[in-house]
């Protein structure tokens, strides 16, 4: 372990007699790599009084399955300090086994001291076992911590089996009735989104519902929900759900309400897992333990789960009510196969696929990125249609190395080395298909890179060509052109707009 501590120094801490030291010796010593974890098994079979509590609330959280350390973790765990035993208690359930559970599951049973059971239902919910799961539903003593513990450890404690049951997604399966489909897209690509869906899937009836959103009603299987190229993913949303009184009960309703159980059942296979995303808030631990609390007594198939779950319910509130929208986050996306390489702040495909359909399709194009960077663009005005040549330049080696690897596949193509604002393509130019380095990207003045950029395409590009790009929403007027649609856009960080230019 790369960032293992000193021990020598920390241990020397470990020891003052100011709090905040010690605390911070212990944050330390918890990174311990695994000999140095062994290391401070010998120092607390040696330790006595304040050092021995201090290394067990460590090696209570520090200690791993890979350690070998169960049959030592048996042992101290039955120390007879309790301020020892706490921590190497719930440190049992983290390292699992049938001797772990038989001594939580005894303790439990037996132990009357309460710190110590709140220890022990962590420990239990780290087990996550049948048998730890039943435990938990009933508290030995009337606590109110005890029993938010056991709350918690009875939806926690679930993740473990539903991970270990196989699930997929139902791929081919069309829906009978059409069913309401939120596409997400960067904020300023709504139309652009809107008109491709237009283009593919007419009978879907396409509309933007606001920024970043275009909806559709399809009865398509979620190979074909995959299609759309500028959309950054789609998700099913529920009837909304007032929340006069209760936001978390408002959101288990739906969750786990008439259309959430025919979405789920009917589109995945096996352990149905989920995730929430609070849209706009952050975490919100607690509001998500309580809703999973009340989700799982609802619909106990239906389990809390925040590593690779397949699903995610993104809950958007609002004064009417609680709208959640049901995300499958478990697909893979065929779409972009064609990225073997990147390159520092390549293009997003979704940014690439909307200059290209931007830049629209004519069958002898000559298609020429002066930036090329991984080669996303080209790529994906490939993809979109026939086209004469595509020609791609950039200063960096490594850039064309990826955009090489990129474009493997793509017939007509040409990469060149080359300073793009001094470099003259072998064949003229019909469209300049490029999202010049902006922001963080741009290696210059922004303002001057424009000009110059504006000024070169002008001097290559016949009274029929066209310019697809992204330029900073200041950019001064661009002489020698017309503007004939543009489009103000989120470049993750910064604003952008995407134009598309004729010559005069």
């Amino acid at each position: 372990m790369n960032d293992a501590p000193p021990m020598n120094r920390w241990l020397v801490q470990l020891d003052s007699e100011d709090e905040a030291a010690v605390e911070d010796a212990q944050r330390h010593l918890r990174k311990a790599s695994p000999p140095q974890r062994r290391e401070l098994r010998d120092l607390f079979d040696q330790a006595t009084g304040p050092r021995r509590r201090r290394l067990a609330e460590i090696l209570g959280r520090s200690l791993r399955a890979e350690d070998d350390a169960l049959p030592w973790l048996l042992a101290a765990s039955a120390d007879a300090d309790p301020r020892v035993r706490r921590p190497l208690l719930r440190a049992l359930g983290r390292l699992g086994g049938d001797a772990a559970e038989a001594r939580l599951l005894t303790l439990w049973r037996q132990s009357r001291d309460l710190p110590e059971l709140r220890a022990i239902a962590r420990g239990l919910t780290s087990l996550g076992s049948p048998a730890a799961r039943e435990a938990l539903q009933s508290p030995p003593l009337a606590d109110t911590e005890l029993e938010r513990l056991c709350r918690e450890g009875q939806v926690l404690g679930g993740r473990a089996a539903a991970r270990s049951v196989e699930g997929s997604f139902v791929l081919s399966r069309a829906e009978v009735v059409p069913r309401h489909v939120v596409f997400h897209v960067r904020s300023g690509l709504e139309t652009l989104l809107l008109e491709e869906l237009q283009q593919r899937e007419p009978e879907w009836r396409p509309h933007v519902l606001g920024h970043g959103r275009v909806g559709a009603w399809t009865t398509g299987d979620l190979l074909r929900l995959q299609r759309p190229r500028l959309a950054l993913f789609f998700g099913f949303p529920m009837p909304e759900v007032p929340s006069a009184t209760d936001e978390c009960d408002a959101v288990a309703q739906s969750l786990t309400g008439r259309a959430s159980r025919e979405l789920l059942s009917t589109r995945f296979a096996g352990a149905l897992r989920y995730r929430l995303e609070w849209h706009g808030r952050g975490h919100q631990r607690a509001a998500s333990l309580r809703v999973a609390e009340l989700v799982r007594r609802r619909w106990p198939e239906l389990v809390n789960d925040t590593q690779n779950a397949p699903w995610e319910a993104r809950i958007v509130t609002s004064r009417a009510g609680v709208h959640v929208e049901w995300v499958p986050r478990g697909l893979e996306d065929p779409r972009f196969a064609y990225r073997r390489a990147s390159v520092p702040a390549a293009s997003h495909p979704t940014i690439a696929a909307a200059l290209a359909r931007l830049g629209g399709v004519q069958e002898h194009d000559v298609v020429w990125d002066p930036f090329v960077g991984s080669g996303t663009e080209l790529a994906e005005r490939a993809l979109l249609g026939p086209y004469r040549q595509l020609l791609g330049t950039d200063r960096d080696p490594k850039a064309l190395t990826a955009a090489e690897a990129n474009l493997r596949d793509v017939t007509r193509c040409s990469l060149i080395l080359a300073d793009a604002l001094e470099h003259t393509p072998h064949l003229r130019p019909t469209l300049v298909l490029t999202n010049p380095p902006l922001g963080r990207r741009c290696p210059t003045d922004v303002e001057r890179l424009t000009r110059r950029v504006l000024e070169r395409c002008a001097g290559l590009l016949g009274p029929d060509g066209r310019l697809a790009w992204i330029t900073p929403s200041a950019a001064l007027r661009p002489e020698g052109f017309r503007t004939e649609r543009r489009f103000e856009i989120d470049l993750g960080g910064f604003q952008g707009e995407m134009q598309l230019l004729r010559p005069r």
